[in-house]
């Protein structure tokens, strides 16, 4: 567990617990669209979620899902109010650092290429590198899970999506 005091809040980076479930599905919706959160199975054994909570409310969350020697920097999400107070960039630094100690060999981010958001928080600043790009790649997704994005408002989902990868490798 970190404690971390930043612009006079104390909150704490947590490993996740079913207590948050609730609250986390309903911040999974509200950032990335109506029904997205039913497309991660934040269950699975290969999912590692890690939680920030002021008080005893969820405000932020991020996941690192494990694919082989591979992390994948999958989500992170920080309620509205708190964002821009420091706490992704400590979710962001929390997961690789859990890869790291998992010993994963490289980690990648799935780019969700939005508005004013052409480069993924943090990810230059930590060493990523763009290795390619993608249109329309959660269309499928989009249409098996009957989602609509946040972003471009339709099914199916017109986003692009960049590759951004991390050797983890000394």
């Amino acid at each position: 567990m970190i404690q971390l005091s930043l612009f006079g809040m104390d909150f704490k980076v947590v490993p996740f617990d079913d207590n948050y479930l609730d609250q986390l599905i309903k911040l999974i919706d509200e950032s990335f669209g109506s029904g997205y959160s039913s497309t991660k199975n934040i269950k699975d054994h290969g999912y590692r979620v890690i939680c920030t909570i002021l008080g005893g409310r969820l405000i932020g969350a991020a996941t690192l899902k494990v694919e082989g020697e591979i992390g994948i920097l999958d989500f992170i999400v920080v309620a509205t109010e708190f964002r821009g107070k420091g706490v992704a960039k400590a979710l962001f630094k929390s997961r690789i650092e859990m890869a790291k100690g998992l010993k994963l060999d490289k980690l990648r981010i799935n780019h969700w290429v939005k508005k004013g958001s052409s480069i993924p928080f943090c990810a230059i600043d930590f060493g990523f590198k763009k290795t390619e790009s993608t249109p329309n790649f959660w269309a499928k997704e989009s249409e098996i899970k009957g989602y609509v994005c946040a972003e471009c408002k339709s099914i199916p989902c017109s986003c692009t999506r960049d590759l951004y990868e991390l050797s983890l490798k000394a």
